[in-house]
């Protein structure tokens, strides 16, 4: 999708630049020419960032711009002989006919057929765009029929359910929703989940997603309570306080969240009530901030435990994945605590980092990779997820290690240490 996304910034800017140069003026009103040109960028600019997080719930702004650049292309000649080959019916419904096929693959056939993501996609887009195509010899009906398909696109849920609230900030666009098959609510961040809670009271203090009680995370803190006691935990990443789940009485807890609008979901029970019904630790506290700036506050060996669960998104904050960033938790890391890294990602495969960042470091790594899951479980709200966990020495993974599912983690032949100064995520990538 990214290819898809930079190919049209690329082909729109070339039409637009392309008519901007055709339709330029004389050498006289040059200076005025290029006035405009850059006070239309300052205007562009400012809107995307200052108005548009106000004014929309979602990225509305970029399918405006998309279908506004397809209106402003230059046109064919031949415009004018193609449109006498139509009588005046077609030229009225094709423009409609690819809003009405993606409409109806978004609210009919798409929720009732369980489909692999691609063919998802190629119902909602494929089929309709082929119809667009035909339109393409005059810019108005082109732009119409690419408008009624974005627009029509909005009727899908992509798997995540009906949309109970949307805000939109810096950060991104967050939605809680309602869970189409199971009785679940979620929130998601632009398309990925970042946690979800049974709506049954009797259920909702069980963890579910990433933070199953049968996943990789149950053993990382019933490692942590044995060997360190975890009496003092720090979790970089609130989500909607799942992890919240495995507090107790005798703990102190400390989430450290950048995003405000995170927190303002997580706390309001209407939506989720992991923070304020099953949070047992005697002390709790939420630092809004970037963690890493923040965590620098705690005092040296304040922690016997840090998860860090900041990493499921597209964009990750390579800032908190670096050598420096790894010693700064350390520095805040009893001797025997643990340090936790969930690295569930669909884009990135971030193992191979942290183990380059731990070999260099002298610490023992172990990862487990849950990607198969039972299916009673994944009725139950339980998500395939990866997580990694470092320590000084191997006393202070206790069992862990003799856990067939958790496998040491090793530098690779070549590493590539991420600094402050360094960082390439192309090496990373997940192509498949």
């Amino acid at each position: 999708l990214v290819l898809i996304h930079l190919s049209v910034f690329f082909i729109a800017g070339l039409a637009c630049h392309g008519r901007l140069a055709a339709e330029r003026p004389d050498r006289e009103h040059l200076t005025e020419f290029y006035f405009w040109i850059s006070l239309g960028g300052v205007t562009g600019g400012m809107f995307n960032a200052l108005l548009a997080p106000l004014m929309f719930t979602g990225i509305a702004e970029y399918p405006v711009t998309v279908v506004a650049g397809c209106l402003l292309r230059p046109t064919p000649n031949r415009t004018s002989a193609a449109s006498s080959r139509w009588t005046w019916l077609p030229r009225l419904v094709l423009p409609l006919l690819p809003a009405l096929i993606t409409a109806s693959a978004a609210l009919f056939l798409i929720p009732r057929i369980d489909l692999p993501f691609p063919v998802r996609m190629a119902l909602l887009f494929g089929a309709p765009l082929i119809v667009v195509f035909f339109t393409v010899d005059v810019p108005w009906r082109f732009s119409l029929s690419l408008a009624g398909v974005l627009a029509a696109s909005s009727f899908s849920t992509d798997g995540h359910g009906q949309t109970l609230f949307a805000e939109r900030n810096f950060f991104g666009v967050l939605r809680v929703t309602r869970d189409p098959d199971g009785p679940f609510r979620r929130l998601v961040h632009g398309s990925t989940l970042h946690g979800r809670q049974f709506l049954d009271p009797a259920r909702q203090c069980e963890p579910l997603s990433y933070y199953h009680s049968s996943g990789p995370l149950h053993y990382i803190f019933k490692v942590a309570q044995n060997v360190s006691g975890c009496g003092n935990v720090a979790v970089v990443g609130l989500g909607v306080g799942s992890t919240a789940c495995y507090s107790r009485p005798d703990q102190d807890w400390t989430f450290y969240e950048i995003n405000p609008a995170v927190v303002k979901i997580a706390q309001n029970t209407n939506y989720f009530t992991l923070l304020n019904g099953c949070m047992k630790a005697r002390n709790s506290r939420i630092i809004l901030g970037d963690a890493r700036l923040r965590i620098r506050d705690a005092h040296p060996e304040q922690y016997e435990f840090i998860l860090l669960d900041a990493f499921s998104s597209d964009s990750i904050p390579t800032h908190l994945l670096t050598r420096e960033a790894v010693e700064l938790y350390l520095s805040k890391l009893s001797p025997d605590g643990l340090l936790a890294f969930h690295i569930s990602n669909r884009t990135l495969n971030l193992q191979p980092v942290l183990g380059d960042l731990a070999a260099s470091l002298g610490l023992i790594c172990y990862g487990f990779n849950e990607t198969e899951i039972n299916p009673l479980h994944a009725a139950e709200g339980k998500d395939s997820s990866h997580w990694l966990v470092m320590a000084r020495d191997t006393e202070s993974l206790g069992n862990l290690p003799k856990y067939d599912t958790w496998s040491p983690v090793a530098p690779r032949e070549e590493p590539e240490i991420w600094t402050d100064d360094y960082s390439q995520i192309l090496s990373i990538l997940n192509w498949n």
